[in-house]
């Protein structure tokens, strides 16, 4: 790759990968150089796109689209990964598609890749980079009159939530290039998403051994990012609350430990929103509270999850009559 600083960075193997830059561009630019620098070739800095494996669904119905679900990961995940169960099943393509199409809701799941381990272990500058690419891939993936005027639907996983709260916040205060994705937003599901961000400093030492499993990042750096980023996470925390009157949310936990350990517990899975869904997921720990198998027993497992899911779609509906 050729690694020097312009607004799009060309690489070989993925295409163009656009730099969305305002103010702050030079110091966000040197980081980014300093990034691509330490890169090997077929890596990309902050997202993967929508490549066409990416998107998970794509629905056949030839009546109007319902929606357009993103999916986004967290830390130790990939696009990929992060959904994928042992057995290979993908619950946004084998299952959430189905169960929403009972409904007469006809979604497109599209899941949103990004280079999660080096973003969370530096500045939150890092994570607002990858909130503006989060939302210039939903503008650019909405190209039609139909699609622009679909309910747009996030599910979020671990850290995953922390861009997604953040790309929702950038949108509001910068909505004169993202007014549609404002008006459309209508919901969201946060998976083990840990809201408290007075709390993040003693859940990143509590989770540091279960992301060093996940992800091979070091306890060390793992807790000192997060520790050093807790105050401006909390405040990304709070500006988004204060920005979801319209938006019908579902918080879902873990209910068994991971490694030994609650990563998320409940009470920090919560956001305490009026109007908030929230319930834990039977027999789930942190890593399969995202994964589900193709089998009656998972079937089972995913009940709730399915529940919150159709809520948040006919809820979307009613948003966009």
């Amino acid at each position: 790759m050729k690694s020097h600083i312009r607004l799009h960075i060309v690489e070989p193997r993925w295409g163009v990968v656009t730099v969305f830059a305002a103010s702050g561009v030079i110091l966000e630019l040197q980081r980014i150089h300093r990034r691509l620098k330490k890169m090997k070739h077929g890596q990309t800095l902050g997202s993967e796109h929508f490549l066409p494996e990416q998107i998970c669904h794509r629905p056949r119905y030839p009546g109007p689209m319902s929606g357009i679900i993103i999916a986004v990961h967290g830390l130790g995940g990939n696009w990929l990964k992060t959904w994928r169960a042992d057995d290979g099943a993908i619950w946004l393509r084998d299952r959430l598609p189905q169960l929403l199409a009972e409904k007469n809701i006809h979604a497109r799941v599209l899941s949103y890749g990004y280079d999660a381990d080096f973003i969370f272990t530096n500045t939150i500058n890092d994570i607002e980079i990858v909130a503006r690419d989060l939302l210039n891939q939903v503008d650019g993936a909405r190209t039609t009159d139909e699609q622009r005027k679909a309910p747009v639907i996030f599910v979020a996983h671990s850290l995953g939530g922390l861009v997604v709260k953040a790309a929702f916040n950038k949108a509001w205060v910068e909505n004169i290039h993202y007014q549609n994705i404002v008006d459309r937003a209508a919901g969201c599901i946060f998976l083990s998403v840990p809201h408290r961000g007075a709390d993040l400093a003693r859940w990143a030492r509590n989770a540091a051994t279960i992301m060093r499993a996940l992800s091979g990042l070091g306890n060390k750096r793992l807790v000192r990012a997060i520790s050093r980023s807790s105050e401006e996470w909390k405040k990304v925390g709070w500006d988004f609350v204060f920005r979801t009157a319209d938006i019908s949310i579902a918080t879902v936990f873990e209910t068994q430990l991971t490694g030994g350990i609650m990563v998320v517990d409940q009470d920090s899975a919560r956001l305490g929103l009026f109007g908030e869904r929230t319930g834990g997921l039977p027999r789930s720990d942190h890593r399969t509270i995202c994964k589900f198998g193709d089998n009656q027993d998972e079937s089972n497992r995913f009940f709730v999850l399915g529940n919150f899911a159709t809520w948040i779609a006919e809820c979307a509906l009613q948003k966009g009559q």
